[in-house]
């Protein structure tokens, strides 16, 4: 039996290293990730066991497909190895006899229920005079009660649907609100089948996603947002100033988790409200995916404060003449993170290629937005800002999905950071550095085709 307590490997060559031995094994891990399930399955391992940092029945998922797979993703994406958690003191005793030397045996009882199933998914749309809409989404599947996470926002949906009918047909934009199935071991399939089977209909018209996933609890008095970056910095302010009673913290760029399923549609704004200061698996969320998130852990001051933040937010988007875009910042936003990537790598990892089409895109988005003021701006923001967006936060194409995990931006220029010659097999280095370029071309050929559709728009007002 091989157990891994899990220690910070630094380089890709000790990675080869740490997972050479776990043929046949079961694993016992600290790292509880998708990325680790499918290098031990590789590896040869046959059960793997991780730890909760708490003393409380928790459950997780360690699949890689986002949403339902498609071939390839079942032939070589899926762990299909059983999995459990232990409570901390069971760990922490595990633990202590791997660091003793012991040799530990242990068996595994796991049932997988690995069937396929069906679902319902509640989609409600309130008309406006456009046709184009904001998604407010939440998923409705939860772990035992699931107060918190994520029946609270559930019910706060129903009730902003509620309110928002009463101006159906008056309202400038249209809205939809989605309850999302298959949410945790299903890694977000409700939203990928409706994204896939709604395509065209959100990237011709959807101009912004907002997610509500945990609300209800914490304290009053500190509510963030993440976001795609893509707003004006006023725009989030001016509403998170209303929730803080201190200056708020400004708004953080979006991770790939809870949902954020339409970067391959393009939709340009996607928000994500943090209410209240928690991290998933620790004494400031402790009942998260256990029998404990139960009624009493809401807060009914927190669930009205959380249901007004965002039915304030979702006005503003529906509400207002011109969304509020911001080219400029975004690109700038794109500029840094790409600087920082060529920074951090080596010699032959060279984003070069890249700065002369992103400066033209910084001018023509200048031209732009001069001329936005008072004109129909949504279509050019869905299309050049949806796919400025997409080619930040996802590297797969506009018709695919992301694998289910932990990502940074720009996330396949972004794995070079840090590699060297030294520190990688031969094989790997030379993979990763294919893997590098076609993401370059892949980023120079596409500000190509958003630097043509914003000069044709800038053409088309022009002539108007």
């Amino acid at each position: 039996m091989l157990f891994d307590t899990g220690k910070k490997v630094s380089t890709q060559k000790d990675e080869a290293q740490r997972f050479s031995g776990m043929e046949g094994s079961i694993v016992f891990t600290l790292e509880a990730s998708y990325d680790f399930a499918m290098k031990a399955k590789r590896a040869g391992a046959v059960a793997i066991i991780t730890a909760y940092a708490l003393n409380m029945k928790h459950h997780g998922s360690l699949g890689s497909v986002w949403g339902n797979p498609d071939i390839d993703d079942l032939a070589d994406m899926y762990p299909w190895l059983p999995y459990g958690e232990l409570m901390k003191d069971d760990s922490d005793r595990l633990v202590s006899l791997m660091d003793a030397g012991e040799i530990v045996t242990a068996t595994i009882n796991i049932r997988q229920d690995n069937q396929i199933v069906t679902a319902s998914e509640p989609i409600a749309t309130i008309h406006g005079q456009s046709e184009k809409f904001v998604l407010i989404s939440g998923h409705y599947d939860s772990w035992y009660e699931g107060m918190t996470d994520n029946a609270s926002a559930n019910i706060s949906m129903v009730e902003m649907a509620r309110i928002l009918k009463k101006y159906e047909g008056k309202l400038r934009r249209s809205v939809k609100f989605a309850w999302w199935c298959g949410h945790s071991d299903a890694r977000y399939a409700g939203s990928t089948c409706y994204n896939d089977h709604h395509y065209m209909e959100l990237q011709e018209n959807c101009v912004a996603h907002l997610n509500m996933d945990i609300t209800g609890f914490g304290d009053l008095d500190h509510v963030t947002f993440l976001t795609s970056l893509f707003e004006t910095d006023e725009f989030n302010m001016e509403i998170l100033k209303e929730y803080n009673k201190e200056e708020p913290d400004a708004p953080k760029p979006m991770t790939r988790f809870a949902d954020q399923t339409f970067w391959a549609v393009r939709v340009p704004f996607t928000v994500m409200p943090k209410f209240g200061v928690y991290h998933f698996g620790t004494m400031d969320l402790p009942f998260w995916h256990t029998p404990d998130d139960t009624f009493d852990k809401l807060n009914k001051p927190s669930v009205i404060r959380d249901a007004s933040c965002m039915l304030k937010l979702a006005c503003y988007y529906i509400e207002t003449e011109q969304l509020p875009a911001d080219f400029t910042g975004f690109l700038n936003f794109m500029d840094r993170e790409l600087h920082e990537i060529q920074d951090g790598t080596e010699k032959e990892f060279d984003l070069s290629p890249v700065w002369p089409y992103l400066e033209q895109v910084k001018a023509s988005a200048a031209i732009l937005e001069e001329l936005m003021p008072g004109r129909n701006s949504d279509d050019i923001i869905i299309k050049a800002g949806g796919e400025l967006t997409r080619l930040v936060y996802s590297y797969s194409s506009r018709y695919g999905h992301d694998t289910a995990l932990p990502q940074p931006r720009y996330p396949k220029l972004s794995i070079a950071v840090g590699k060297t010659r030294d520190n990688t097999t031969p094989d790997y280095y030379l993979a990763l550095q294919t893997t590098f370029l076609r993401h370059v071309n892949r980023l120079t050929g596409q500000l190509v085709y958003v630097n043509e559709l914003i000069t044709q728009q800038i053409a088309k007002w022009k002539e108007l």
